[in-house]
């Protein structure tokens, strides 16, 4: 839950809980995460997370103006090693409590860089969200607002990270 719904960290009676992933998808990605949440009783449940996705040693065509000098001159990408790798970093602090019985609240605070080459972009997000127990047979709701923050800027374009709302329920019956 740490990195979808901070609200979903909310812990009673456990004291701490670790997640630990990797995937490796098609074309060599590699993801990997892992997380800690810790309960302080009856001031709530903070959490801390690392999340990592990319890809090595991608070819490098840094030709973009061949032939031409006068153009190369221009070329932003001065690098001259044969490959180069693209790296995402998520690193966050969440906190969430039980405001009632039956409804947790949560707020993460998370940076993010990107890595493409030797440049990089960073940003600043934060994300709120609930999730509010119906009662009847483990039915709960959950709503989330991911990605407030600023821009991830590589030279001069500026690329908004994607802002995210959602809504979904779960239900397990005995």
């Amino acid at each position: 839950s740490l990195f979808w719904n901070p609200a979903g960290i909310s812990m009673t009676s456990d004291k701490v809980q670790v997640s630990f992933s990797y995937n490796k998808w098609i074309a060599d990605l590699t993801q990997n995460a892992v997380a800690v949440t810790y309960n302080l009783e009856n001031i709530g449940t903070v959490g801390v997370g690392v999340m990592t996705f990319g890809l090595s040693d991608i070819p490098a065509d840094r030709d973009v103006y061949p032939g031409n000098p006068a153009l190369q001159a221009l070329q932003i990408d001065q690098q001259s090693s044969a490959s180069y790798d693209y790296t995402d970093l998520l690193a966050q602090v969440s906190f969430s409590r039980f405001v009632t019985d039956q409804l947790s609240l949560g707020v993460s605070v998370k940076f993010i860089s990107e890595k493409i080459d030797d440049q990089s972009a960073t940003a600043i997000a934060f994300d709120f969200g609930s999730v509010y127990s119906i009662g009847v047979m483990n039915w709960k709701v959950g709503a989330r607002i991911n990605n407030l923050g600023g821009d991830i800027k590589f030279y001069d374009y500026a690329a908004p990270i994607p802002l995210t709302f959602s809504i979904g329920t779960s239900i397990a019956p005995n």
